[in-house]
């Protein structure tokens, strides 16, 4: 798990189930991002860019192949995520 000033990323091992919000259906998923904003007008920003960085594949293969926390900084500052 990587903890930054404002984020979370947290890859599991082994797929992971939630319940989607809104009609509750069951969805496996890889990775989490946790969001810690001390700012409530900074959530909107940094929304943008977590979809901008889910939105691309080539980011997403990034992230998914980081072997340390660098690479996986890269990937989010690639983005715009610092």
């Amino acid at each position: 798990m990587l903890i930054m000033i404002n984020l979370a990323y947290c890859v599991y091992v082994n797929l992971y189930h939630f319940f989607q919000m809104g009609d509750g259906e069951r969805i496996q998923v890889k990775f989490v991002f946790m969001l810690a904003l001390k700012e409530t007008h900074a959530q909107l920003a940094m929304l943008q860019k977590l979809i901008t960085l889910i939105q691309d594949k080539a980011s997403i293969r990034q992230l998914l192949s980081a072997k340390n926390t660098d690479e996986i900084i890269d990937a989010l500052n690639n983005v715009g995520i610092e």
